[in-house]
């Protein structure tokens, strides 16, 4: 394993997991050791500081409404997919509605 102070010239992270990993499909994961992968490589809307407290991710702002059933979240500019196409609030929506679609089995 790489010490702190080779971080500087190897900004490279280290993973050990005791078993293969099952998905990287948020909506499929199942088990402890594939959220762990993806909280350490994807981003949501919001996101923790080191104190553990809320902070913004890829939304730069939100509210709700007075009796919490409606979330608005207003996208940071700018934002794209690794292959360079914008990210977009339809994306988001395509996602949860996937996720709980009975026949995703999420």
């Amino acid at each position: 394993m790489p010490t702190v102070a080779s971080a500087k010239t190897n900004p490279t992270l280290y993973f050990s997991m005791p078993t293969d990993l099952t998905t990287m499909d948020m909506a499929l994961m199942t088990d402890a050791y594939a959220d762990q992968i993806a909280i350490n490589v994807q981003e949501g809307l919001l996101s923790r500081n080191a104190k553990g407290q809320v902070k913004a991710g890829l939304a730069e702002k939100w509210k709700h409404s007075s009796d919490g059933k409606t979330w608005t979240f207003t996208l940071r500019k700018g934002l794209k997919w690794s292959n360079g196409d914008k990210l977009t609030a339809s994306d988001f929506v395509y996602a949860w509605q996937r996720v709980v679609n009975p026949k995703t089995s999420s």
